[in-house]
């Protein structure tokens, strides 16, 4: 492992428009931390995140945590959408291709 990663701490990255985030974050926090995993914050979310959490940089948390949290999801649709056929295609090489297992 890296030097300065912890396998016990989570970068929370959370997407403040949506209202879901906030009722469920503190849930979170608490459900990390019963597990003895030490949820980080990024410092320029500090308004969104809980106020007991430890805040950093984004270069700081990547170094600090082993994996990251993303909350809310991508701010750009509030909708899931099915992979295009051109992304699939891209993936396995045709539209009708398949992974073989």
């Amino acid at each position: 492992m890296p030097r300065g990663k912890s396998r016990k701490a989570v970068a929370l990255y959370v997407n403040p428009g949506k209202p879901a985030v906030r009722r469920v974050l503190p849930r979170i926090v608490k459900f990390l931390s019963s597990y003895g995993i030490e949820p980080l914050g990024l410092d320029s979310q500090a308004d969104d995140l809980p106020r007991t959490l430890p805040l950093y940089s984004a270069a700081e948390l990547g170094r600090r945590a082993r994996f990251a949290l993303v909350l809310g999801g991508d701010a750009r649709s509030s909708r899931p959408r099915a992979p295009s056929a051109a992304r699939v295609s891209r993936c396995w090489g045709s539209a009708s291709a398949r992974p073989v297992s």
